[in-house]
């Protein structure tokens, strides 16, 4: 028995033939179903046809089935979010609790002229701000001194700045988008033609915004790409990405990058020093209004800027920010703390460099974890929210810390110092080992009052493997040598 195409239940006594691109496509209908569509005037074999397309499990476009999104979580190009539709919603309400976007729109592409302006619609999501009695319950601090010395400044006494400026190394927003029509580049053909076009409107989009510069990564040697990585320009899998991949970096410093064929056609991304999201949303959302004015961007009404994963669909936005948290780790209380702040704020902690690392001389990554059902300011501020707490939490602990490990504490970090500014060969291991002590030394204030926390995150990243690699071309001088050299010099320089 033939079920009838339209209501699914019933059987469907009346046949329909017809010829679709020499193939001849057969529609069956309950007597019901028919009446009921002519009368509203509907095609019935168009509302087949839409029907059909809803519950496909297969892009006609790029062929990606819904058996290798279940596999991948990625798929194969932005029309599989149209073709496979019902699928599609469930992946994403599955992976963001929400199907429907709420933030910035898209402009419409026309590039004969300029789009409107976009903006930002309301948002009912509330910010949950977590307590800080928990705190209180972990550590229990009275009388702090450091050394014996001097009394140290408790959190409650803290102003938000004395609070944050210390933990917080930088800040970032990044933007995914990608381009109608173009395979996902995890399902692009090698060397696509596109890529040139990509490029230009990015480029293109950079006018009157930052001062930018194009690299295709084959045009970058081992030690390049590791520098970018390192300082967050690009992420490893573009590095490795030398067929379609290319960065467009900041000639002016300002802290913008675009990642071209990364795990989305455009990743663009601001970064700025400090506890600053909003000056990196600020200057990000110009440039991605200047973007979509340059380039036909993937958009949906529905689910908002469609990306490769369903877990960036929406805003396509994650902010950022870069903690360094010492205190929470030495007194055991890290993996306890962090555990608290996902499930409190939904936030995604990861190590220095992104998904899948570990934290590297106590630095962890915060981020949003949702992108759907969220504006972008409402994210912007409960990240900031979370932020401001886990910076409270470490400083109670660090409060702690010096209750009771004062004079031991001291002298850990006294002897890092001694070793950092007296050796002459340093591995990148043994300043590893130390350079937190030496930041931490900062933070307590008993190092050279010259001393920056700020100064010691550059050094951190002059110091690298490659940043070391790439200085010593044309040189015959021992790493390890010139590394000793680079450190005594900056520390020496800021006792001055």
């Amino acid at each position: 028995m033939r079920i009838c195409d339209i209501c699914g239940q019933r059987e469907g006594t009346l046949v329909d033939r017809t010829l679709k691109n020499n193939v001849q496509v057969e529609y069956a209908y309950c007597e019901a179903c028919y009446k009921s569509l002519l009368k509203r005037g509907v095609n019935p074999q168009i509302e087949v046809d839409r029907i059909r397309k809803y519950n496909a499990k297969v892009c006609p476009v790029c062929g990606t089935t819904a058996e290798d999104v279940d596999n991948t979580l990625l798929f194969g190009c932005p029309e599989c979010y149209n073709s496979m539709r019902a699928y599609a919603l469930r992946i994403v309400a599955e992976t963001q609790g929400a199907t429907r976007h709420v933030g910035k729109v898209a402009i419409p592409f026309d590039l004969s002229k300029a789009g409107a302006r976009s903006g930002y619609l309301k948002s009912d999501f509330s910010i949950y701000a977590t307590s800080k009695d928990f705190v209180k319950r972990i550590f229990d601090t009275s009388e702090l001194k450091i050394g014996g010395k001097r009394r140290f400044k408790t959190a409650d006494e803290c102003s938000e700045n004395e609070l944050t400026a210390p933990t917080v190394i930088s800040s970032r927003v990044r933007l995914a988008r990608n381009l109608r029509g173009l395979a996902f580049p995890s399902n692009m053909q090698p060397y696509c033609h596109n890529l040139d076009d990509e490029l230009s409107g990015a480029y293109a989009a950079s006018k009157g915004i930052f001062d930018a510069r194009v690299r295709k990564i084959c045009e970058l040697d081992n030690s390049q790409k590791k520098a970018l990585v390192e300082r967050h320009i690009i992420s490893l899998n573009l590095a490795n990405n030398e067929t379609n991949g290319a960065v467009i970096v900041d000639g002016g410093n300002t802290g913008f990058s675009v990642m071209i064929n990364e795990e989305d056609h455009i990743r663009e991304q601001c970064v700025v020093d400090g506890f600053d999201l909003q000056t990196a949303f600020k200057r990000l959302d110009a440039y991605d209004t200047n973007l979509m004015r340059n380039l036909p961007i993937a958009y949906d009404n529905e689910l908002g800027f469609l990306t490769a994963c369903p877990t960036n669909v929406g805003t396509g936005m994650r902010a950022s920010v870069m903690l360094f948290l010492p205190a929470l780790r030495w007194e055991g209380a890290i993996e306890d703390t962090l555990a608290k702040f996902k499930r409190s704020y939904g936030l995604t902690i990861r190590g220095v460099f992104g998904e899948g690392s570990e934290p590297l001389n106590d630095v962890y990554q915060i981020s949003n974890s949702k992108t759907l059902g969220v504006d972008e300011k409402t994210t912007v501020a409960q990240v900031e929210e979370a932020v401001k707490m886990m910076c409270y939490c470490e400083r109670v602990a660090l409060e702690k810390l010096v209750l009771d490990k004062g004079n031991a504490l001291l002298d850990d970090i006294t002897r890092s110092y001694n070793f950092l500014t007296g050796a002459n060969k340093l591995t990148y291991q043994e300043f590893s080992a130390e350079i937190s002590n030496l930041k931490l030394g900062v933070i307590l204030g008993i190092l050279p009052k010259d001393l920056k926390t700020s100064q010691i995150d550059k050094l951190a990243l002059l110091c690298s493997p490659s940043s070391i690699e790439i200085a010593m071309k044309n040189r015959l001088q021992n790493p390890s040598v010139l590394r000793a050299e680079l450190v005594r010099a900056v520390l020496s320089e800021e006792r001055c």
